[in-house]
């Protein structure tokens, strides 16, 4: 079945297969509703929507609230996706490199490539000007980069962490660490004290609403950044 995941976040699939395959639960999310964030957090007004290429040379800026909302929307679809199809178990890729070597080992010797190719003809490759041996390096390769090792102890929430690493890091940069720090408490009152908290959780609630136990887990991606910078801060103390 053909499934596309939008830029912001939201999935197109063919109504005929519709139950074929799980649904990911993500709202589509409007500019008015991206306004009404906005304005909830005093973001200002250059700052929210989408820029085109010649307004973000010219102003200098990094990407809008619009923009973080949508790549946030989109990679928290991605990830809802490959769990739902069960794509985020531990893959084989790193068994690959040793076959494929004496594969390309093989097809490179003399003998053997002048009876596969000039003997047999290999009438599957002829006229492709396909590089069999060029083609399996690029496998290895691409292996080599793709392999994901299986994680310890319980998978992570990757769609909420990927959604939660953007807004974050959008914020941060906006404002500033000490701005995503200021009234943050590694307590259960985190989210009523810090005015960065109570964004992510807006935020985080126009593209799932749904997702139950929202508040908590973000609670706990938020102590971990708020111990993160502290422990930066107190590095370069003791480095000074």
């Amino acid at each position: 079945m053909k499934r596309t995941i939008e830029r912001d976040g939201s999935e197109v699939e063919d109504a005929d297969d519709a139950d074929e395959e799980p649904t990911i639960r993500v709202n589509d999310i409007s500019e008015a509703q991206i306004a009404k964030l906005a304005a909830a957090h005093n973001i200002p007004a250059e700052r929210i929507a989408e820029l085109d290429a010649r307004a973000r040379y010219k102003t200098g800026h990094s990407k809008t609230l619009q923009e973080a909302i949508h790549e946030a929307a989109f990679a928290y679809g991605a990830f809802s996706y490959k769990r739902g199809m069960g794509y985020d178990g531990a893959d084989t890729l790193d068994k690959i490199d040793k076959p494929a070597a004496v594969l390309i080992r093989l097809l490179n010797d003399p003998v053997n490539e002048h009876r596969l190719f000039a003997d047999e003809g290999f009438r599957a490759l002829a006229g492709t000007g396909l590089d069999v041996v060029e083609v399996l390096e690029d496998i290895r390769a691409a292996a080599a980069r793709a392999h994901q090792p299986a994680p310890r102890g319980h998978p992570p929430n990757n769609n909420l962490g990927a959604a939660y690493r953007v807004l974050a890091d959008w914020y941060r940069q906006e404002f500033g660490d000490k701005a995503f720090t200021r009234g943050s408490k590694p307590t259960k009152y985190i989210l009523k004290l810090s005015d960065a908290a109570k964004f992510l959780v807006d935020a985080m609630t126009l593209i799932d609403a749904e997702r139950p136990g929202l508040a908590g887990s973000l609670q706990r991606l938020i102590e971990k950044t708020v111990n993160s910078i502290g422990g930066q801060r107190r590095g370069r103390k003791s480095a000074s």
